[in-house]
């Protein structure tokens, strides 16, 4: 029963204590080699629940004179997010085995409270490896409880950029060639 508890108490902690570690940070539209966050506090609070939910729209990557440039499309609100460097590896929930990414350098595109729309789906993810000067491979590594993980690796640790646009809600990610 203590145990019981326990899990409980976790579960409806989890997103107070998610919105805890999250806080802007960074600098949007500057090329950079360090974090960029940005918390959409009305996500995070509940205030769009049910009206206006972020959910993923479409993906797409293209090839552009200097950049590569990934766009995130959603339906509803920006959700929070973080662009980031890492060094750790991803590992799959199910199988617990390592998910092998081609590339050198890792950068995670975490995307938070997000959830799927079961009435509209989901455009297939970009796969189309060899279009690209600075990206190796694009994968989505995670999806659980609202937070929406893609990972890019490239071939060289390269200075990226962050922007937001509107109608329709964007976020775009360039990585320097």
């Amino acid at each position: 029963m203590k145990n019981l508890f326990l899990l409980f108490l976790c579960i409806l902690l989890t997103p107070v204590l998610t919105q805890a570690q999250w806080k802007d940070a960074g600098e949007l539209e500057v090329w950079t080699k360090t974090q960029v966050m940005r918390v959409n506090d009305k996500v995070f609070d509940g205030e769009l629940e049910g009206v206006n939910q972020s959910t993923v729209r479409t993906v797409r990557i293209a090839k552009n004179k200097g950049f590569d440039r990934v766009v995130i499309e959603f339906k509803g609100a920006l959700p929070s997010y973080k662009i980031v460097y890492v060094t750790h590896k991803h590992f799959d929930n199910e199988t617990e085995k390592e998910i092998k990414m081609r590339g050198k350098y890792l950068i995670d595109i975490v995307l938070a409270t997000l959830y799927p729309d079961d009435r509209e789906p989901e455009e297939p993810l970009p796969t189309a490896k060899s279009k690209w000067a600075s990206i190796q491979e694009f994968r989505q590594v995670e999806w659980f409880e609202g937070t929406r993980v893609f990972t890019v690796s490239l071939k060289a640790k390269k200075d990226f950029r962050v922007q937001t646009l509107a109608n329709p809600t964007r976020l775009v990610v360039d990585f320097k060639h």
